[in-house]
């Protein structure tokens, strides 16, 4: 019997009678595949809504990609923690001096934290996703072939649960997603769900950020973003013309506020090196006349795959000097 979900962060321990395999007990690389392979079925199923081509398979890569991204962070987290490479408060320690962390509950809420992210009709979602409401239907409705999953893999209806208050509360330190939500629903900030106070919530928040600041994961999946969406294309034009520096440098600002929300320290420095990367890459693209090679492009899908393979050129580049 499971009596403390590792949720020791400020002092708070939640205690369930469920019964369920650790991660050690149990094929860990086949179970996480199966649940992404979920996420990709609601995506798949989302995406068949519409019919337009190239774009839904762009936005199935980018996300799925990003899922893969995120837990891989939340193991770089994990791993610290244990190392003893981390010190902070929110690290409350058990009587044998070990900080206590529910790793499977933990990355199955990472692979799920964007589940809503395509909406109903097929169209990418950058806000509502993140509305619980949103998550519920995925997670929570009895029908739902996730919660179905979930409820197959041992998971109690508590542990569900507990997962749709973390993804709930694991963007609400992004600036945007901050002031669309104090916006749309006229609260104080301070009253939004908040990922603080539970090391859980807080290592995902941070995994999930620590993407947004790398060149070839979370600043390819915005730029991809920007240009697949007519509004933000909009914001991105100049005298009536599309501008990839003005995209990128958007792209720039967000990640460096949501850097500096980040809970720990370690995850603060390893964003801001994978932020000096994208000045550079900026700065190369500058340097070298690929801005104007980009803006030419009037094809947004064109557009998009040449900006990806700058940056692959850049990587290669670099990872040769």
């Amino acid at each position: 019997m499971r009596e403390n979900f590792g949720f020791s962060g400020g002092g708070q321990t939640l205690e369930s009678e469920s019964v369920r395999p650790d991660l050690e007990q149990e094929n860990k690389e086949t179970f996480f595949e199966e649940a992404i392979g979920m996420v990709e079925k609601t995506y798949e199923d989302r995406l068949a809504k519409q019919s337009e081509g190239a774009k839904t398979q762009i936005l199935l890569k980018d996300n799925l990609d990003h899922v893969r991204q995120v837990t891989d962070n939340v193991d770089f987290i994990v791993n610290e923690i244990k190392a003893g490479r981390m010190s902070d408060k929110i690290l409350a320690k058990n009587d044998s001096g070990q900080v206590e962390v529910d790793e499977k509950l933990l990355k199955t809420m990472a692979v799920f934290h964007d589940i809503a992210k395509i909406d109903e009709n097929g169209k990418l979602d950058t806000f509502h996703h993140h509305e619980r409401s949103k998550v519920e239907n995925i997670l929570i409705k009895e029908d739902s072939p996730v919660h179905q999953f979930l409820k197959a893999k041992g998971f109690d209806d508590e542990e569900i649960s507990l997962m749709v208050d973390g993804i709930e509360s694991h963007s609400r330190r992004t600036d945007f997603i901050y002031r669309y939500f104090y916006n749309k629903n006229k609260q104080e900030l301070t009253s939004l769900p908040s990922p603080e106070g539970i090391l859980e919530y807080v290592i995902l928040s941070d995994a999930d950020i620590l993407t947004q600041s790398k060149l070839e994961q979370g600043v390819k999946k915005i730029i991809c973003s920007r240009l697949i969406n007519e509004g933000f294309r909009k914001e991105d034009t100049v005298d009536g013309r599309h501008s990839i520096i003005k995209t990128l440098a958007s792209v720039i600002d967000s990640a460096q506020k949501v850097k500096d929300s980040m809970h720990f320290e370690l995850t603060k420095q390893k964003a801001s090196g994978q932020l000096g990367e994208v000045e550079e890459f900026e700065k190369w693209l500058t340097t070298n006349n690929k801005i104007q090679e980009i803006d030419v492009i009037e094809d947004f899908g064109q557009k998009k795959k040449r900006f990806d393979e700058l940056i692959n050129e850049f990587l290669a580049l670099n990872s040769n000097q």
